[in-house]
């Protein structure tokens, strides 16, 4: 990590100050999972993301966007996947909602689908262990715990 960080100051600091280009096409700005415990967590908030259906979890794991775009999908998933007919909450209508109310929201549309599809929740879960698997690919040690 330490060469990662001298190489990113003399670029952005020493050989090109004040440049605005800098991207996750030239340095990766994920943060890095240094610790078993640190993956442990970033896997729960993936997990919560794609399957929670508490309050206190969402409200860790999210940003108001995040929620925004999470509901979008679970209302289009509702009707498209299911027999019910949930109307679409308008973008100027979504952007007033507070983080409370989206996650409101989110969790009485999780239920329903959960309720409809019981299997959606080990699929997701199943997705976001991929998802989270390309993002942070398991160290040489971890491989070995498996």
């Amino acid at each position: 990590g330490s060469i990662r960080v001298v190489e990113y100051f003399q670029r952005y600091y020493v050989d090109n100050p004040f440049s605005v280009d800098r991207s996750e096409d030239e340095v990766s700005l994920t943060k890095i999972l240094a610790t078993h415990a640190d993956r442990e967590v970033e896997w729960q908030k993936f997990i919560n993301r794609s399957i929670s259906t508490s309050h206190s979890e969402l409200e860790k794991a999210m940003i108001v966007s995040e929620l925004r775009e999470a509901l979008a999908n679970e209302i289009s998933s509702l009707n498209f996947d299911t027999d019910l007919v949930v109307p679409e909450i308008p973008p100027p209508m979504m952007k007033k909602l507070k983080k409370p109310e989206l996650i409101n929201e989110l969790i009485v549309h999780r239920r329903k689908l959960f309720d409809i599809i019981p299997s959606l929740e080990s699929d997701r879960r199943k997705e976001a262990k991929g998802a989270f698997d390309t993002l942070y690919p398991p160290t040489i040690s971890e491989a070995n715990l498996q």
